[in-house]
């Protein structure tokens, strides 16, 4: 039956608009995971934008394919950049050994309990737990990072508003901006938000871009090996079956953390004029004003013929949407990340080197 399966699904898949429709479906599901790390969930795709997606995933595993081979130094980086799920890892690598180990000494042995083992039952239920153990560690390894969500905003609501209550206090009376208190409440999120999108401690303008593709990289080289290890079992029905389903999941799984670890953060530095009203995003409050507002050192999140997202990182982390409408002037100083520091041994937001 799997063998039926299989084949059925390669013919449906190998015609020309499967594959446009799977290369559009990879990059929608990158669009999805990269808007809800932002926390902007009302943005509208098009196909344009999923083929953009979808073919910087497709360049991101070429890279990773191309570096591993002509760039060694590569895994030392890879080795020795923080891991996110440690546990899971270890479980991963332990069984991979386990298995090349028993697989060597069956393979390379001619002695007679060599021969007697490689058809025994029992060593191949071995070998298939192993298989399915290293299946489950790299799927908890590769789901961790879905917990990202909304790293542009304080995730404790409650004790954002009463730590933010006391610092406006506290710096209405000194007259000064405490910047690296208010970045302190953005690093109060959640713990895999802090993972890949804490604010760096060491002058940083990449804003970790280095960390998140590192981790990228390792799932991709770690769902690769699963990849050839299952297919050297391919003579074994529940190997079959396993491999099967294993690559069904990494076709949602794979550009879902593309679009959340392979992306760059990286964003213009503007200043803007506008009129009226503009509408916070997360906020009930809408403020309508007859008079110009002007905003300066914000992030140009996104920008639609409808209207355009910014991020206002020193102002407490507000993201606001303002109708094309009522823009009248805007202004680029530069290209930052919002998660970027401009000063060894502290804290210094880069927007204020561009600030008037």
């Amino acid at each position: 039956m799997i063998d039926r399966l299989t084949r059925s699904t390669l013919k449906v898949i190998s015609s020309q608009f499967s594959i446009v429709l799977l290369f559009y479906a990879g990059g929608f599901l990158s669009f999805i995971a990269y808007y809800r790390v932002l926390g902007l969930a009302n943005i509208e795709g098009n196909p344009q934008i999923y083929a953009e997606f979808a073919g910087k995933n497709l360049l991101i595993i070429l890279q990773t394919y191309i570096y591993l081979f002509t760039s060694p130094e590569l895994w030392f980086a890879l080795l020795h950049s923080p891991f996110w799920d440690t546990k899971s890892l270890w479980v991963w690598v332990s069984a991979f050994l386990l298995l090349a180990i028993m697989l060597a000494l069956l393979k390379l042995s001619s002695s007679a309990l060599a021969v007697r083992l490689r058809s025994n039952r029992w060593v191949e239920s071995v070998r298939l737990s192993l298989l399915f153990v290293m299946m489950l560690a790299t799927l908890q390894i590769e789901v961790s990072p879905f917990k990202v969500e909304n790293v542009l905003q304080p995730a404790n609501t409650v004790q954002y508003f009463q730590q933010k209550k006391n610092l406006t206090a506290f710096e209405n009376q000194s007259q000064k901006s405490d910047f690296p208190r208010r970045i302190a409440m953005l690093n109060q999120s959640n713990s895999a938000n802090q993972q890949f999108f804490s604010i760096p401690k060491k002058y940083d303008v990449s804003g970790n871009d280095a960390v998140r593709l590192n981790a990228l990289m390792l799932i991709i080289i770690i769902v690769s090996v699963n990849t050839l290890v299952l297919a050297w079992h391919r003579q074994n029905t529940w190997a079959k079956w396993l491999l099967y389903l294993y690559l069904l999941v990494q076709a949602l799984f794979i550009p879902f953390n593309c679009g959340i670890l392979g992306a760059q953060y990286q964003y213009p530095l503007i200043s803007i004029s506008y009129n009226q009203s503009h509408l916070a995003i997360n906020s009930t409050d809408i403020a309508n004003t007859d008079k110009i507002t002007h905003k300066n050192g914000v992030l140009l999140l996104q920008k639609s013929a409808d209207g355009l997202y910014i991020y206002d990182r020193l102002n407490y982390f507000q993201i606001s949407y303002i109708p094309q409408d009522l823009v009248i002037a805007t202004h680029q100083y530069a290209t930052v990340s919002p998660f970027s520091n401009c000063k060894n041994g502290g804290y210094h937001p880069c927007e204020l080197n561009y600030l008037d």
